[in-house]
């Protein structure tokens, strides 16, 4: 059944021949995977991309986002070609670096919208920012009597 839900290649991965995956099944799936995350990791990567032309576009700062100075000396890791960060690249991952640009880009359209309404939300600093976004939402549909208002 589940084989039937998830198409062809679990089928094939579902093939068993004297409690052995057929490799012919084994080789495509990695193929998949590795199609899959690459095409998923270049996306990302073109998404962050897209974010920080906006910030940039908007004038929103995100120099915090990334090392002011470098973090260790190259040396020899038994994790391959890791090396420690140095000035200029990103503290998080695309994943994270791409939400946190997002939510600022929001909170700053949403602090200028609330700002042409005389909406009070200076006590919202200490709150972390997808909290602060959806609380200054809400502050602005209720002063603006808009359910629809969005950023």
């Amino acid at each position: 059944m589940i084989g039937q839900l998830l198409g062809p290649v679990s089928q094939l991965a579902g093939t068993w021949l004297n409690g052995k995956v057929e490799e012919k099944a084994g080789v495509i799936i990695l193929l998949v995977r590795l199609v899959t995350l690459g095409g998923g990791k270049a996306a990302l990567s073109k998404q962050l991309e897209e974010q920080i032309a906006r910030a940039k576009e908007k004038n929103i700062d995100i120099s915090d986002l990334y090392y002011s100075e470098d973090q260790g000396e190259d040396a020899w890791y038994l994790v391959g070609d890791w090396r420690p960060p140095k000035k200029g690249d990103l503290k998080f991952g695309d994943g994270r670096t791409k939400q946190e640009i997002k939510n600022r880009i929001r909170w700053a359209e949403a602090s200028k919208v609330a700002d042409e309404n005389d909406v009070e939300y200076g006590d919202l600093d200490g709150l972390a920012s997808v909290k602060k976004f959806v609380e200054l939402r809400k502050r602005i549909r209720e002063k603006t009597n808009d359910e629809s208002f969005d950023v």
